[in-house]
């Protein structure tokens, strides 16, 4: 399954379209541990262009589950956070779901995906504001004393906000890690030197016609010329951008999620609960020695150089949601399968009864939570008028 969305670009220009994010965040949808179980862990997820968080849990929560083993899963929280619907310049102001504008769509009838999108760099900042106060909330319900538990994963949009957000995130140095899929480093991302050793893992298609291999792999190689030392990246042979895997075929993306999972140490619950003694609240200080990365791949050929797998790595070791949207008149919205090419489309799995209940039951509660978060953010304003000075 290839959804065609823009291959993202960042440029610091102004564009004619509203740069402000004053959208409300959608409803983030909460899974909580089951029943009995320890809270052990919290996964944030950040869904693609053109999805809602409620679709990203209805089609990714199985397979996030069946990568994992039950016996981890059942004591984790996954929190599937939900963008604004906005307008998209691109689109011809025909809103979507979106962590940001897009003013470009070079992958579309222009079918360059190797050409970097230009996006909406103030929306952008607003969404990596948003992701940070929802990881700031997450740490707090974990505890800071025992770091590591926290992830934080993205898919094609959702993956290139979660690497900038997390390369961003003053607390990085407590995640466990970010996991992108289908995405790349922005070019505008910025790579801070105390981010040097957040683990960082990307899944990517050889044969992806959205954001292209070679654009993906260029972004992460800035972060190895950086000096960042715990950086892997897989690549597909031949598999198009967010690719549904058939019944019975194997699941590359989430093999890959798992095996991060277990290099971060998310993979057992005796590995989770000996987190808070294995861990410190900071990483050790950088190795001045250089760091180089190396890039790996069969002869690549002319014609075949959507079909060979490579593996990109450094050294071994080395705001609250909103019930409601904002009302734009006279645009119309994007419907979410609307760009998949015709020949790689495939039905998404029907969901079961009993998962659309979970999903609601998860919707109810991120609507509960973000009320209460609202409230909470009321009271500290009148908190801080009362005690202003005249």
């Amino acid at each position: 399954l290839e959804r065609q969305e823009p291959r993202p670009r960042v440029r610091s220009i102004r564009r004619p379209s509203s740069t402000k994010s004053s959208m409300p965040m959608g409803t983030p949808l909460v899974f909580a541990p089951a029943a009995g179980r320890p809270h052990l862990a919290t996964i944030v997820v950040l869904h693609c262009f053109t999805w809602s968080g409620r679709e990203m849990a209805v089609y990714r929560l199985p397979r996030l589950r069946a990568a994992m083993p039950s016996s981890v899963f059942n004591c984790m929280r996954v929190v599937f956070l939900s963008a604004p619907h906005r307008p998209i310049t691109c689109f011809g102001g025909r809103i979507t779901p979106s962590w940001h504008d897009y003013f470009t769509d070079h992958g579309g009838p222009e079918g360059q995906p190797n050409l970097e999108e230009e996006i909406n760099v103030e929306h952008l900042a607003w969404s990596r504001s948003q992701v940070h106060a929802a990881l700031d909330d997450e740490l707090a319900r974990l505890g800071v004393a025992a770091p590591g538990k926290l992830a934080l994963l993205g898919e094609s949009q959702g993956a290139c906000v979660a690497l900038d957000a997390a390369l961003t995130y003053p607390s990085n140095n407590l995640l466990a890690g970010v996991f992108a899929s289908y995405g790349m480093l922005y070019s505008h991302s910025r790579l801070p030197a105390e981010s040097k050793r957040l683990p960082v893992s990307a899944f990517i298609g050889a044969g992806d016609r959205c954001i292209g291999a070679g654009l993906s792999l260029h972004s992460f190689g800035r972060m190895l010329e950086a000096g960042y030392s715990n950086v892997h990246v897989e690549v597909a042979p031949r598999l198009p951008h967010v690719y549904e895997p058939a019944a019975g075929e194997t699941d590359l993306e989430y093999a890959s999620i798992a095996r991060a999972f277990d290099r971060w140490g998310l993979s057992t619950v005796s590995s989770l609960e000996s987190k808070a003694a294995a861990h410190t609240a900071a990483r050790a200080p950088l190795d001045t020695a250089e760091m180089t990365g190396s890039l790996s791949a069969a002869a690549i050929s002319p014609s075949d150089e959507a079909q060979n797998a490579v593996t990109l790595s450094s050294p071994a070791g080395s705001g609250a949601a909103a019930a409601s949207q904002p009302s734009l008149d006279g645009l119309q919205p994007v419907p979410p399968w609307q760009h998949m090419p015709e020949p790689e489309r495939r039905p998404p799995p029907v969901p079961s009864p009993e998962l659309l209940a979970l999903v609601d039951e998860a919707e109810h509660r991120g609507a509960e939570e973000a009320r209460a978060r609202e409230e909470a953010d009321r009271g500290e304003d009148e908190l801080v008028c009362v005690g202003a000075s005249p």
